[in-house]
């Protein structure tokens, strides 16, 4: 039995959306993240909801990305200089196609002077490298990565391609997942990263008073109402990351983005994202 939702966590996600300026915010499919928010809690219990706002007072949400790949830019400019050819590369898919790193690298180089290069230059996808571009700076750019399976996948097809690359790799991400940055990290040392979190449940981030184990278990009886793909359980690549960009990520807990409920009934998700 759902127990009431009281006026005391009312007033406690009133505080935590006014501290983090999220009043009045709509998502992406013009949903109010408030009244979503609410309806999400009032579907739980009162353990569920404790839980479920610890949560949103740990959660990330950043839409305009100016500010940091400012600071990417000045990043980029002390590390490089009048000698070096800049090579800018977005994390991609194997297929070529639009993703969320290519508008990181138009605003980067908004920031960018390219008088102060030899050479600025952009490639859309990985396979256009080739061997004239070796000897290249060669950044690569995203705004988020919460597993680091697609980076490191890519990472690995530049690296077996044109193995004398690895020395002049840099990575720049406005917000990586801790997991991520290790793992990446074992492929390409050279990592900055303007936000770096931890998993909301493993790591003990977002869980309050409780102990993981009980937070997970608090976790799975929310999560088991949702219909979804296994590999999303907990996030994708269980990065259990409380994180919305421009887009959620999927590596998000899936209670915020996933609004396809078991039996065909909508789930609340304030921060929705439409997943195929």
């Amino acid at each position: 039995m759902i127990e009431i939702f009281t006026f005391e966590e009312l007033a406690q996600l009133g505080e935590v959306f006014e501290r983090k300026k999220w009043s009045g915010d709509i998502n992406e499919f013009d949903g109010d993240v408030f009244n979503k928010t609410v309806d999400l809690l009032s579907e739980l219990d009162q353990r569920q909801r404790k839980l479920v706002l610890s949560f949103i007072e740990n959660y990330y949400r950043l839409t305009d990305y100016a500010d940091h790949c400012r600071a990417i830019a000045r990043q980029i400019t002390s590390k490089f200089g009048r000698r070096d050819k800049i090579l800018f590369l977005p994390v991609s898919d194997a297929e070529p196609k639009v993703k969320s790193g290519h508008s990181v690298c138009y605003e980067i180089q908004r920031f960018l002077d390219d008088r102060l290069f030899l050479e600025v230059d952009t490639l859309d996808h990985y396979d256009r490298l080739n061997h004239q571009k070796v000897g290249s700076k060669l950044v690569i750019v995203d705004d988020f990565v919460g597993s680091g399976s697609q980076m490191r996948k890519m990472l690995r097809t530049i690296i077996n391609s044109f193995p004398e690359m690895v020395q002049n790799i840099s990575i720049y991400v406005i917000c990586m997942q801790r997991i991520a940055y290790n793992r990446v990290r074992k492929l390409c040392p050279n990592v900055y990263a303007c936000e770096i979190r931890d998993r909301a449940i493993t790591d003990a981030f977002a869980i309050g008073s409780m102990t993981a184990q009980e937070a997970l278990e608090v976790y799975q009886t929310i999560e088991s109402r949702l219909s979804m793909r296994v590999w999303y359980k907990l996030g994708y690549g269980r990065a259990e990351a409380l994180v919305s960009m421009k887009r959620t990520p999927n590596n998000t807990l899936p209670i915020f983005w996933n609004d396809r409920q078991k039996g065909g009934t909508k789930w609340p998700a304030p921060f929705l994202r439409i997943q195929s």
